[in-house]
């Protein structure tokens, strides 16, 4: 993993630390005095490997749970269709269901 992974990742940090000093109605203003004296956080290079890794697999769980969330969505839409239609062709019986869940 090359060290500029860490980038994008501190570059949020600092972004953040100046926007929440900015000020300004249509225009951000940031004073002199905010970009002398920011804090840039810089970990050792070990260390800015291992924030970088540790946020990327984070990122791809997120990515993955994203995915089968919405494939079950689409699966799930594809139920409601198909048994939309068996009741409006008659395929099932729903004379005696309730909607209550009790199926007694």
């Amino acid at each position: 993993m090359a060290a500029s992974k860490w980038e994008p990742y501190q570059t949020i940090g600092v972004q953040d630390q100046y926007n929440y000093n900015a000020n300004g109605v249509t225009r951000y203003g940031l004073g002199s005095y905010w970009v002398d004296n920011g804090i840039v956080p810089v970990p050792p290079l070990k260390e800015q490997r291992e924030i970088a890794e540790y946020i990327d697999n984070k990122l791809k769980l997120m990515e993955m749970i994203r995915e089968k969330t919405t494939s079950k969505i689409e699966k799930l839409k594809e139920y409601q269709t198909a048994l939309i239609s068996a009741a409006v062709t008659g395929k099932i019986d729903l004379r005696e269901w309730t909607g209550t869940g009790d199926h007694t």
